[in-house]
């Protein structure tokens, strides 16, 4: 074990741990030190232990080059759980014992168990292969013969190991077929969830024999064979990536087997269109990107003619046709990616002209405004480009609000480069209008004092905030109209008080941000919020500190009233990060005794919560209380 390894356990703090872990595993693992057993060292310099819980459990705690503590476990949580704290504990308190960890035996049952749970350690494998070549150098004659037998015989795993190694070097190419057919079947049955043992498979599935067998096929030139196989796996693959819970491995193992599919199409006799169409056909039923995955890409435009690119373009316009007409709207994300793959087609074919008419066949299904939008000004045809971009804020104000929002941009663009400043600020304003939020009000601001409507602009919007009411078309409106309808935006409740507060600090009127945020606090609030003090109450206090600290000091009292009615750490260390905030503020108010008395009464009030108490002592540097971090190998 290294010193820095040592050093780090020996140093390590309850408040390190916490954040390492969290407050709920500590305080869980604080209790499972009596279950842990079996503390060794692996070669690679980690602890392992067996730790018993609701089953029995490998847990491995290791040092990070950079010196970050990292862990492994076989329960379902896996990484910094309970169990990883237990066992950091009782290695500790070892190593203050003066206790060495014992190294692992690699001869032992125990030492190879530790192996199996945890095969991502690279160093530990080796150690084995070095036992076993030792072994089997000292070996004469039949004696290695003689000692597979013995193995087949008596060691159940051996069997089928050897039984698969004859299968295969026996079978023909029909065989691997029929055995890469049962290996998908066999790995893709269930699926697998590692909370929830019910899906079939109590661990990763395995897909080493899938892309075994298609190597096999890829090695004897089948392709055909591994085309039609693909498309099984891609079936029942994704299926199961979908129901099951794991960490990517399914579908990583998924990819291995497509790169040999790709690199059979890749080396097969087939034309670069005929492996196009492969592809276009397998991306149709491909939700994961499989193929994208393989780093192979048949549809590179330098792979085929614009011929084949014309002809890809049809196939793909006669389908196209065919989807949009039964499409509906859930559908529209699928229907844009297929139009992009003709309007690709067509440009590689040579006949860019036709993509036009692709997007206004395309309009009512996939609103592809912004594209027909931005193709129309390439080929400098801004009047139609106005037009379109007019027709599509209306109709897709109500099913697809973000794109109605961006072609209103385009439009703010288009008044920006004509230099009309006032119908820039009149698109500023109806934005902040629609959707108001305070970026967008320092947008408007900004555009409205350039054409010096700023004033008025300012009192109708605070007006509309408080409100509700939208003043914008109404006798005394000083912007011009834009010409499109009004976007009525997202439903809010008003007066925006949230919004009111925020423009307040932001324009430095703090007594207004103080008297709106306690009407939030007086507002007759579902009972939940009894219990939570707004987060923007930090922000009105911080601001205001200077100019109105006795507010500031009453918005952080409020803080510590609220975080005290929730036995929670997140809840202490809120309380905490207000009696920072008011310290220096009641100094200079000449009011440190009161600021005392309040941590004094906390800490008699809440004398049962200890991590609460630890905290307190912190803030106050009480030298006579127990430390707020102790080390953990501190009595």
């Amino acid at each position: 074990m290294t010193d820095k390894f040592k050093k780090r356990l020996l140093g390590l703090t309850w408040d390190a741990l916490e954040r390492w872990a969290d407050p709920r595993s500590v305080a869980r693992g604080k209790g499972y030190q009596t279950r842990v057993e079996d503390v060794v060292e692996m070669p690679d310099g980690g602890i392992v232990a067996r730790v018993h819980g609701r089953d029995d459990y490998l847990t491995k705690i290791a040092l990070k080059p950079n010196g970050t503590l990292e862990a492994e476990c076989t329960c379902p949580v896996g990484y910094r759980c309970k169990h990883a704290v237990a066992l950091v504990l009782v290695a500790a308190r070892q190593l203050k014992d003066g206790k060495d960890i014992e190294p692992c035996n690699p001869n032992d049952a125990y030492f190879d168990e530790i192996i199996d749970a945890f095969k991502t350690d690279e160093s530990v494998p080796a150690v084995v292969h070095d036992i076993v070549s030792e072994y089997l150098s000292q070996l004469k004659g039949n004696e290695i013969q003689n000692l597979m037998q013995e193995l087949v015989v008596n060691v159940s795993g051996v069997r089928p190991y050897i039984r698969h190694k004859v299968e295969v070097m026996r079978a023909s190419t029909a065989d691997f077929v029929r055995m890469a057919k049962q290996a998908i079947k066999s790995a893709t049955a269930g699926y697998y969830d590692r909370w929830d043992k019910r899906g079939g498979h109590d661990k990763v599935p395995d897909y080493g024999t899938v892309e075994e067998y298609f190597g096999k096929l890829k090695e004897a030139g089948d392709w055909e064979s591994l085309r039609a196989l693909g498309f099984e796996l891609l079936e029942k693959g994704q299926r199961q990536i979908e129901w099951s819970h794991d960490e990517g491995e399914i579908y990583h193992q998924v990819i291995d087997c497509m790169k040999i599919v790709v690199a059979a199409m890749e080396a097969s006799p087939l034309s670069a269109l005929e492996k196009a169409m492969w592809m276009l056909e397998f991306e149709k039923h491909d939700h994961f990107s499989f193929v994208y995955e393989t780093g192979v890409n048949f549809m590179d435009k330098d792979r085929l003619t614009s011929e084949e690119w014309g002809k890809i373009a049809d196939v793909l316009m006669a389908g196209f046709k065919d989807r949009l007409r039964e499409a509906k709207e859930e559908d529209r994300y699928d229907l844009d990616s297929d139009r992009h793959k003709i309007a690709n087609a067509l440009e590689n074919a040579g006949r860019g002209d036709e993509v036009i008419d692709l997007l206004i066949f395309s309009l009512k299904k996939t609103h592809c405004y912004e594209s027909l939008v931005n193709l129309l000004l390439r080929l400098d045809r801004r009047d139609e480009a106005i037009t379109w971009c007019r027709k599509g804020i209306v109709a897709c104000m109500k099913d697809a609000p973000g794109i109605s929002g961006s072609l209103r941009d385009k439009m703010r663009s288009f008044a920006e480069e004509k230099g009309d400043d006032l119908l820039v600020a009149a698109y500023d304003t109806l934005k902040f209008l629609s959707y108001p939020e305070l970026s967008k009000y320092e947008q408007m601001r900004k555009s409205c004092m350039r054409v010096k409507k700023w004033e008025k602009v300012r009192d109708l919007a605070l007006k509309y905030i408080e409100t509700g009411r939208r003043p914008d078309g109404k006798p005394g409106w000083p912007l011009p109209d834009t010409g499109d309808p009004v976007d009525r935006g997202w439903e809010k409740n008003f007066p925006d008080e949230h919004l009111i507060i925020e423009i307040a600090l932001y324009e430095k009127r703090y007594a207004d941000a103080v008297r709106w945020f306690k009407t939030c606090l007086n507002d007759n609030l579902p009972s939940w919020n009894a219990y939570r003090f707004p987060d923007q109450g930090w922000d009105v206090a911080k601001a205001v500190a200077d100019v109105l600290p006795e507010d500031a000091i009453a918005i952080w009292k409020v803080a510590i009233e609220r975080n005290c009615r929730t036995a929670a750490y997140y809840a202490y260390q809120a309380i905490v990060s207000a009696l920072c905030e008011m310290r220096p503020v009641m100094e200079r108010l000449g009011l440190r005794s009161e600021w005392d008395g309040i941590v004094s009464n906390l800490r008699e009030e809440y004398k049962r919560r200890k991590n609460f108490v630890q905290l307190l002592d912190g803030l106050t540097g009480d030298k006579s209380k127990k430390k707020t971090s102790p080390r953990l190998i501190a009595e």
